[in-house]
């Protein structure tokens, strides 16, 4: 079960190896930057162990890659349109993205687990891509000439041009061309990729061909934003959450149509760091990794997590207040599995099974001892966020959204949507 989750995955068998094996999982998790698992069953747990002195890795060793720019260099001097397809890969070196994406003029679409690593304000980045992205992202795949992904092997191929030429940077060789046709490979880091490729500055910038796209883009989801109906749209509650978040918080963004309100309508600048469950996307998520964030960090941690997520995991709601982790958890209650309801209605099927019984989550809050508040009318919606905000312990802020919100882009039609949601199910079910 661990095996897909995990780089390190061992069970012990014999005590005497115990230490070995917990020291290669700690090297493993290091190196390779990942999740390691070790099974312990409980009739070894009882056994003695010998108590050997291992060596540790005081300084872990720093991979080196060895590449040659030319080839990429040539590629961005003879675009007229070149985009950038920024991924995780990219963190820490966001700056030296845009630096880039200036000087050739390139728009900067993100993958989702990139998001606060770019300024949604920023009149180059366009947001996201896909179902959960934006309208100038797919504005500008239909423009681009050439495509550069950075640190990111984005699974949804159904929203890349087969036609186009691709550079992707990447330091898993597994990940080079694994998804498309790749023109350019570089085997390396984006920090080398960045301090190697020296393209000529372009004197016509592609992304400034863009900028009514994304401002007309920007003015619909503020449509939503400042509808004053209720029960109120979710993009009300995304959008003035992200104007009172402190600057470096942690924003954790469960799975299902809250993925969607926390890429599209929580627009930020940078300094957040964002955590979803890009890969797996697991529902329930949200709670335990404020928790864990918390625990990690000690920065304020906020979690925009959807009703049926919230039920999942609520109970770690207990640790939260135990352990005085000062976690605010913001509940979109619209009574229903959201995402989906509207994959059903999309392939055509009728709904089923989608409705939510829900407790009052604020009571809950409150009987384990935490703040917790309910907010239904808009007009209380500020002050709550405020309050909730300003409490120096854990906190659950329910907010009861409109239920027939659909998470579809305004300019894609229901043809088209079908078609991609069709292919993302496609490769879901694949493996991809």
């Amino acid at each position: 079960m661990f095996d897909d989750v995990s780089i390190f995955n061992k069970q012990i068998l014999n005590p005497n190896s115990t230490q070995y094996i917990v020291s290669m999982a700690c090297h493993s998790a290091k190196i390779k930057g990942g999740v390691a698992h070790i099974t312990l069953p409980v009739d070894v747990l009882r056994m003695p162990a010998e108590s050997n002195n291992l060596k540790t890795i005081g300084k872990y060793p720093e991979i080196s890659y060895n590449f040659d720019p030319a080839e990429s260099t040539e590629a961005i001097n003879a675009s007229k349109n070149p985009l950038i397809l920024a991924g995780r890969g990219t963190i820490g070196h966001g700056s030296d993205v845009i630096s880039l994406a200036e000087r050739i003029g390139a728009p900067v679409i993100y993958a989702v687990n990139a998001k606060g690593i770019y300024s949604d304000f920023d009149p180059k980045v366009l947001g996201g891509l896909g179902l959960l992205g934006s309208k100038a992202s797919i504005n500008a795949m239909k423009s681009a000439d050439l495509l550069i992904l950075l640190g990111t092997s984005f699974p949804y191929t159904a929203f890349i041009r087969k036609d186009i030429k691709i550079i992707q940077v990447d330091t898993n060789p597994e990940n080079l061309s694994k998804r498309y046709n790749t023109s350019i490979q570089c085997l390396c880091r984006v920090s080398d990729f960045l301090k190697s490729v020296k393209p000529e500055e372009k004197k016509t910038k592609f992304y400034q061909t863009l900028v009514k796209d994304k401002e007309s883009w920007v003015s619909e989801l503020e449509k939503a934003e400042n509808d004053k109906r209720e029960p109120m749209r979710p993009e009300v509650v995304a959008a003035r959450l992200s104007k009172k978040v402190a600057k470096n918080s942690i924003v954790v963004v469960d799975t299902g149509n809250v993925t969607v309100w926390g890429v599209r309508n929580f627009r930020t600048d940078t300094g957040k760091l964002f955590l979803f469950s890009p890969w797996l996307g697991t529902m329930g998520a949200g709670i335990p990794a404020a928790v864990g964030a918390s625990f990690a960090s000690d920065r304020p941690v906020v979690a925009m997590v959807g009703d049926g997520s919230f039920a999942m995991t609520m109970s770690e709601l207990i640790t939260a207040r135990k352990y005085k982790r000062n976690v605010k958890i913001v509940v979109f209650n619209n009574s229903i599995l959201g995402m989906i309801k509207f994959e059903q209605e999309v392939m055509g099927y009728p709904e089923w099974g989608v409705d939510l019984l829900n407790p009052d989550f604020s009571k809950l809050a409150q009987a384990i001892g935490i703040y917790g508040r309910r907010v239904e009318k808009i007009s209380d919606l500020d002050a709550a966020i405020d309050e909730f905000l300003s409490v120096q312990s854990p906190g659950v802020l329910e907010v009861i959204v409109d239920p027939d919100e659909k998470p579809m882009p305004p300019k894609l039609s229901f043809d088209q949507v079908k078609g991609y949601v069709t292919s993302v199910l496609r490769e879901s079910i694949s493996g991809e």
